[in-house]
């Protein structure tokens, strides 16, 4: 009777965690086989293997293979938002596929025929991720974090819509009646500082906000800006809402119902997100546009977010992707320079050099170690390098002879 009583507490208890989403089995997934490889190159033959160069969300990554860096939409699933705007079980979708690779001994591309086209939206290539010989894709609809989506005409098609089915029966992710557990649903904004908001942490963790200060920075389309009286500055995401005068460098403006994310993957250590422009109201234009000179051995997590300028940075060697150099100040502080931001080219890959060119095409010589540089840019704290200067553009930029 024991041994019967455990069997079947071990049977409960495998139930539970598979119908929360969490290390569960996934028998749909485990019965797929991963075709073999044979050395072949999946930007050549639509196949082959690739090391993971950064997790961007829940159905999109960057890899590299062959000398190359492209970005792959993921086949057959659209999860839910967690970038531009965070929505329920975007982040647990995000957060489970990025661990997933993030841990894999191998990772293998796989593009489908039945998809019509090597690559789809914004030059992204189309694939099936296997890792460590498990189809990503489907594990992920299986966990309820997707609706298998498009897969009539794939190799997969079966598997994909039984994935589909178990996860509704087991209520699953989005089959189901409970809510995200990160998600805070019906919150309204509210009126809050931004020191006050980035303090707050986890309580204030994807909550929405109204808030003040001054622009001091744009690139790439999105702004930093800074509480005026008590000097703690924040990154705007503004994703594809392109931004137009009221956010001009230097303006006063109050944003109103934004998102905060905190520790966000690629991007910065805190942020506001979900932004619409029609939300923006300039309360002083030209209110006044100062950058404080400010040391590296200065530097504290309250800094991140604020745009500041740093003289007689030396370069001491550049990142292995060639996106981020390494510099030291005056007194040997050592920190990563950065410029934020990716070109994709016509052919759906990026240049690991794109970053670097722009600033040579600035100051019309090679960048090389032991140069000297001064500029204003933004504190940040990225994944991959810790604390960060995000360069700012081109005016911002001086190269000392």
């Amino acid at each position: 009777m024991k041994k019967t009583a455990l069997m079947i507490s071990l049977f409960i208890l495998s139930m539970t965690l598979y119908a929360c989403g969490e290390e569960s089995e996934t028998p749909i997934t485990d019965d797929l086989s991963m075709p073999a490889v044979d050395g072949q190159s999946f930007l050549e033959d639509g196949i082959g293997e690739a090391e993971l160069f950064e997790c961007r969300d829940g159905d999109t990554a960057d890899f590299e293979a062959d000398g190359e860096i492209f970005r792959v939409r993921f086949l057959a699933l659209d999860t839910p938002e967690s970038g531009h705007i965070y929505e329920p079980w975007g982040l647990p979708a995000s957060n489970k596929a990025c661990d997933i690779m993030e841990n894999a001994d191998e990772i293998v591309l796989e593009y489908d025929e039945g998809a019509g086209g090597r690559r789809g939206n914004y030059g992204r290539y189309l694939a099936f991720i296997w890792v460590d010989g498990r189809n990503l894709n489907l594990e992920l609809i299986e966990r309820g974090y997707s609706y298998a989506q498009g897969f009539g005409s794939f190799d997969y098609a079966s598997e994909l819509i039984s994935a589909e089915n178990a996860a509704r029966e087991a209520s699953l992710g989005l089959h189901g009646t409970e809510n995200d557990p990160t998600y805070p649903y019906g919150a309204s904004s509210v009126d809050k500082d931004i020191g006050t908001i980035i303090d707050g942490g986890d309580d204030n963790y994807l909550h929405r906000f109204n808030v003040e200060g001054i622009v001091k920075a744009n690139i790439d389309g999105h702004s930093y800006i800074e509480d005026p009286e008590s000097g703690r500055g924040i990154f705007v995401f503004a994703h594809y809402d392109t931004l137009d005068n009221r956010m001009r460098a230097g303006n006063h403006v109050r944003i109103e119902d934004v998102q905060y994310y905190q520790n966000g993957k690629p991007y910065q250590s805190h942020f506001l997100t979900d932004f619409d422009r029609s939300n923006v109201t300039v309360l002083e234009e030209d209110a006044g546009l100062t950058h404080e000179t400010m040391a590296v051995s200065d530097i504290d997590s309250i800094d991140h977010g604020k745009v500041r300028t740093f003289e007689n940075l030396t370069i001491t060697e550049f990142d292995a992707n060639e996106m981020t150099l390494y510099a030291t100040d005056e007194d040997g502080e050592s920190i990563a320079v950065h410029q934020l931001g990716v070109d994709y080219m016509d052919d759906g890959l990026f240049s690991r050099r794109s970053r670097i060119e722009a600033w040579e095409s600035v100051t019309e010589r090679t960048l090389e170690v032991g140069d000297t540089f001064s500029g204003t840019f933004a504190i940040s704290n990225r994944r991959a390098h810790g604390t960060t200067l995000i360069m700012l553009g081109d005016e911002h930029f001086t190269l000392h002879d």
